[in-house]
């Protein structure tokens, strides 16, 4: 796609978008308004009306359904926890937490949890750096009841992190749940298996089954970079089918710029998350190479607002979990994404 024709297409998304937002913003989305952002109104107000809907792309913003009812489908729930990250990941009955938000909004997690197939097993858990807005909901999960088979994260068992030496570890071994290391360019399959498998990892000589998500790790792990534990989180980018999207943790401004200097097909994707809850805007030349439909941010709009003008400048369309849990659904062709109302 030429840059030419991308920044033509999103100057006619941001006009379109703002007509749009006079016309799909229900009543209730008006209350909950936000900072002056008519393509953010405009999403919000599509994924969360009844009927409504915008597409970005290979993304359908709220609306009905694409899918037939027997569809297999990779879904991602980003759980509202205000400026926190706690992510479902589930396809075929296979399920993983990618970190778990924060200590003080657990009730959120589990409610939602609660309310799964599983209940409060999950197969995966995986924290992506040990901050408590990321790993306190998932160190709650198993202290309150939650099981689970594994528990992944960045970290060495030797780390000079004090809060996986004082915290996650202890309780690690006090539950019986086995710890594994994510390393970068680790690569692994989820969706196939026994019953308890979640995160399978896959070997550079293993073939994928089919049906399955393809999901490849990256952390910048070099010892000698004077970086901190944001730098140093565990990005995802899983591909499902022909459709992407790509899971920055806290992995803002100094790690961009060095993913930078990796293959750049390898971060495009058609949705981001935002890394570090769009308090910090996404370094430019890395959002030119993931070139996304739709940015999902785990804050508020007005939490977020450097993030948000950002967005708004490149007319992208972008959600915030903050505001409402976010539904993400694909069948490897399409994504459908929807949002809920905060009662």
């Amino acid at each position: 796609m030429g840059h030419r024709f991308v920044h033509t297409r999103r100057w006619m998304a941001g006009i379109v978008s703002g007509w749009l937002a006079l016309v799909l913003l229900s009543p209730s989305a008006m209350a909950a308004k936000k900072p002056n952002s008519p393509l953010a109104d405009a999403t919000y107000g599509a994924a969360t009306a009844q009927g409504a809907s915008l597409q970005a792309g290979a993304v359908q913003i709220g609306g009905e359904s694409p899918f037939a009812p027997d569809a297999v489908l990779l879904e991602l729930v980003f759980v509202q926890q205000g400026r926190a990250d706690a992510i479902y990941v589930q396809l075929k009955g296979h399920t993983m937490l990618v970190d778990g938000g924060d200590l003080s909004k657990r009730d959120k997690l589990q409610a939602f949890l609660s309310q799964q197939e599983g209940g409060m097993h999950v197969n995966t858990l995986l924290g992506t750096h040990a901050h408590s807005d990321h790993i306190g909901g998932l160190l709650s999960f198993i202290k309150e009841g939650g099981t689970t088979k594994e528990f992944y994260s960045g970290y060495a068992t030797n780390t000079w992190d004090k809060y996986m030496q004082d915290k996650v570890f202890p309780l690690l071994k006090k539950k019986g749940i086995p710890y594994k290391q994510v390393k970068d360019g680790d690569r692994f399959f989820f969706g196939a298996g026994g019953p308890e498998d979640g995160l399978v990892p896959l070997g550079e000589d293993d073939i994928m089954p089919e049906g399955c998500a393809f999901i490849q790790a990256y952390r910048w792990g070099d010892p000698e970079a004077k970086v901190d534990a944001n730098a140093r989180s565990v990005v995802l980018h899983i591909t499902y089918g022909e459709r992407t999207v790509l899971l920055m943790a806290d992995a803002a401004g100094l790690a961009q710029r060095h993913y930078l200097t990796f293959d750049h097909q390898l971060f495009k994707a058609d949705v981001l998350k935002a890394a570090h809850h769009g308090v910090t805007p996404t370094v430019e030349p890395f959002l030119e190479v993931v070139d996304p439909s739709l940015i999902l941010v785990t804050h508020t709009r007005k939490g977020a607002t450097t993030q948000l003008n950002q967005a708004e400048m490149k007319g992208l369309y972008s959600l915030y979990s903050g505001e409402g849990t976010i539904h993400m659904q694909t069948d490897g062709k399409v994504w459908y994404v929807w949002q809920e109302l905060i009662p």
